[in-house]
């Protein structure tokens, strides 16, 4: 199966590729590594910050035959429902009860946070949302901001050696650094 979340991104609203960024092919590579370092079984996801475009990522995900199930969480409606396999939590993802509603989907492949790109959630975000990340899943925060004095204040507070920075081309003075932390403590375990 050819694994191409750009394709998919391509026919929706998303700010994921080309519009404002070009994470595009930052997912077709860890989405494909994904599906087959977890045994070709379809990935679940979750992505915190879906309500501003109207057919959006979740959308492309609900599409996606590689993806089993995807969750979003934001604190604003909707502008369209989500297709069969996706799920909507209509909450602040930066808040202890939200934690709880997400624990009854169980864990995820790709935990995304494109919420407020805000610091203080951002660290939020790795920190609480890590016991939802499967063994060998993979968590992406989006739109860090892009100095290297914000980057290394996050690197430090996160104080996690598996987080990388990614940065994709800017466009328009955006930022575009990804942090990436890959869950690699069950790897050789065969766990998914």
């Amino acid at each position: 199966m050819k694994i191409n979340p750009t394709d998919y991104f391509r026919k929706t609203d998303t700010d994921k590729v080309g519009q404002r960024h070009y994470y595009g092919t930052v997912y077709d590579f860890v989405m494909a590594s994904l599906y087959h370092i977890n045994g070709a079984h379809p990935l679940r996801v979750l992505e915190i910050g879906v309500s501003d475009f109207c057919v959006g990522s979740g959308h492309a995900f609900c599409q996606m035959p590689f993806v089993e199930k995807y969750v979003g969480i934001d604190i604003k409606d909707l502008q369209s429902p989500l297709p069969e396999k996706g799920f909507f939590i209509k909450a602040d993802a930066y808040r202890e009860e939200t934690l709880l509603e997400v624990s009854m989907h169980g864990t995820f492949h790709l935990l995304i946070d494109d919420g407020t790109h805000k610091y203080e959630d951002q660290i939020y975000f790795f920190k609480k949302y890590q016991r939802f990340c499967a063994p060998n899943g993979i968590m992406i925060c989006e739109d860090v901001e892009n100095n290297p004095g914000a980057i290394n204040r996050r690197l430090e507070e996160i104080n996690d050696k598996s987080l990388l920075t990614l940065t994709v081309p800017p466009t328009d003075g955006l930022d575009n650094v990804i942090l990436l932390k890959w869950n690699t403590y069950c790897l050789n375990e065969g766990n998914r």
